[in-house]
Order: C-alpha cells, then structure tokens, then sequence
C-alpha cells in the first residue's frame, strides 16, 4: 500500500494443491525419460489436466470434482483407443461411444496383447459406480455428496487415466495406479516398499 513493501492479498482465496501418488526420485532413466518428453514438445495429455484440477477442487466443489474426474477419465479411454486403433480415431471423437466401463472391459482386450493385463473386476466396478454419481450429480437425482463417495470416484478416475497412459506404451504410468489395482493386475512396478519410485 506504500509503493514499496509488498504485502499479501488478504481477499484472495487460499488454492489448495493437490497431489498423489508416491514421491518421485529422479533416476538416470527417469531423468532420460523427462528429457525425451522436453524434447519431443509434446504437450501434456489434456486428461491429466482435467484430473489435477477435479484433485484440486476436492474440498471445496465436490459436484465439479466428480464432473471433472469423469470427463477426464472418458478423454484417457478416448486417447486410448485412438492411439491402439487409428483407424477408429474419427469415430470415437465425433460419435457417442459406449460407457467407458463397456469400452474397458469388452473392446479394449480386442486391441491389446493377449498377454496384456486385464482391467481388473473391481476397477470396473469401482468405475460403474463413479460415473453413475456423476450422471447423478449432472441430472440432478442426488444433491447430497457424501466425502467416501466423491474421494473413491476421483481415485478411480485417478487409476484410469493412469491406467490408459500405461496401456498407451508409457511403462513408468503403472506407479501411479493404486497399489491394490497395481498388485490384481500384476502391473510391472519400481515403487518400493516405502512408496517410492526407484529405477
């Protein structure tokens, strides 16, 4: 207020950071991995955008958060089998698709590997449930969030975009997903014990 100490905003609102996952240690491969990605200037994936900004509107705008998780994990399964069958790409973006649950559990095993994990039972479970709360919350039969609720749809949406950016040749994405999804889909992992990555 005096022209030259500066001194904070009192009216601006506090923005929390969200964060998941185990912390990161940045390995040589690790480091190459970071390096190849500058060096493509590729742009981040516009799915893991979505799903930091549903992770940081948890506290304070659940209904959004849900609404944001959603669309986030619908736009991964979309990246995901644009990028495994080409040829589907127009389609998939400019029609309706299936439930992304159907699309997971039906269609997806015909473009992987036969020796490619399954999206487990439970994960497509969890994902029923998650994207009826949020059809829920957009038609408006459920006005009332429950925390449990919202926090478990956001981890499932969570473990999908992660899922979809490892099924999408990107290896070191299987330790973002949770550890329960990680161990019943037998995903190849270097987090340790303690929750941290070593390569």
């Amino acid at each position: 207020m005096d022209g030259e100490v500066w001194k904070p905003d009192v009216c601006r609102p506090v923005m929390p950071l969200a964060a998941s996952g185990p912390d990161l240690v940045v390995s040589d491969v690790r480091r190459v991995d970071i390096e190849t990605l500058l060096e493509a200037n590729e742009d981040e994936p516009l799915y893991q955008s979505l799903l930091r900004e549903a992770e940081s509107l948890l506290e304070n705008n659940p209904r959004s958060a849900v609404a944001i998780g959603a669309t986030a994990a619908e736009a991964a399964v979309k990246a995901l089998v644009s990028k495994l069958a080409p040829q589907t790409s127009w389609l998939v973006q400019n029609l309706p698709s299936p439930p992304i649950f159907k699309i997971l559990d039906e269609y997806l095993p015909l473009l992987l590997p036969p020796e490619a994990p399954r999206f487990d039972v439970g994960l497509i479970k969890n994902l029923k449930t998650a994207v009826l709360l949020r059809n829920e919350l957009i038609h408006g039969a459920k006005a009332k969030l429950e925390s449990a609720e919202v926090t478990s749809a956001l981890a499932t949406f969570r473990d999908i975009a992660w899922l979809c950016d490892y099924f999408s040749g990107t290896a070191w994405a299987a330790n973002r997903v949770s550890q329960r999804f990680r161990a019943a889909m037998d995903l190849p992992t270097t987090v340790d014990t303690n929750g941290w990555f070593v390569d």
